[in-house]
């Protein structure tokens, strides 16, 4: 059973390093917890621990197989669920209020959040950008997107 609280989802992270960044971000900000959803590295091997600076301890962590399925079992629960991804006509998450209760999922390094999973959620959500580059690295993204979750 999951707390109310606020939450960041990462699907199919794959590079332990950024892995190990956001866990360590999240437990910063004091995110209530981190759900690993998809095939992702281990949050235990030495990269992600060194990175997350032994954040995995201290951050409760949570696993599902199914990125959409999830969301739909968080949302059963109250939660409402906000997809980062890279496009112009998304809420640019610089006007969210997030409240109680609150997922923002972040997706693979090269992919992004899979399509099923987008669908599923409540909004979709950017980062607004001015330059040239037409997506941040995960744990950039996962920085910026969890700063303004607790904001």
């Amino acid at each position: 059973m999951i707390p109310s609280g606020k939450y960041a989802a990462l699907e199919n992270i794959q590079d332990p390093s950024n892995l190990g960044a956001i866990l360590r971000t999240a437990e910063a900000f004091g995110i209530n917890g981190v759900l690993l959803l998809g095939k992702h590295c281990d949050p235990f091997a030495p990269k992600p621990l060194r990175a997350g600076m032994g954040a995995v301890f201290r951050l409760p962590l949570f696993e599902a197989a199914d990125g959409a399925q999830a969301v739909k079992w968080l949302q059963g629960r109250g939660f409402s669920c906000f997809a980062a991804v890279p496009a112009a006509d998304a809420v640019p998450v610089t006007n969210c209020h997030f409240g109680d209760g609150s997922v923002i999922l972040v997706g693979n390094e090269g992919n992004g959040l899979l399509s099923e999973t987008i669908d599923a959620c409540d909004f979709r959500i950017t980062i607004p950008m001015q330059g040239r580059a037409e997506s941040l690295n995960a744990a950039s993204s996962a920085a910026i997107l969890l700063w303004e979750l607790v904001r």
